[in-house]
């Protein structure tokens, strides 16, 4: 019952969507920084970025979308959705 939410990292496999979905209260409550991977499917890349500025548009949050290169070609890697309070900048 005292849990205070700060941070939320999710890499669940294609299933980030359903899992924002589920977030959606503890993200309006808490504001916390949130570190998604939406590389799994189109719904992930295409769906969650809207979404989630839908639940934050009163909350003041920056959102950002970056990849990361695993390989030395760049051929490899992941699509993660970084979010948090314009105020930590």
């Amino acid at each position: 019952g005292n849990l205070n939410v700060g941070f939320i990292k999710a890499d669940i496999e294609g299933f980030g969507l359903a899992a924002l979905r589920g977030m959606e209260r503890t993200i309006r409550k808490f504001r916390p920084v949130l570190s998604l991977s939406i590389y799994h499917n189109p719904e992930e890349f295409f769906e969650m970025v809207p979404l989630l500025a839908e639940f934050v548009k009163d909350l003041n949050y920056k959102i950002t979308i970056e990849k990361h290169h695993f390989s030395p070609n760049g051929a490899a890697g992941e699509t993660s959705l970084f979010a948090y309070p314009r105020e930590l900048d």
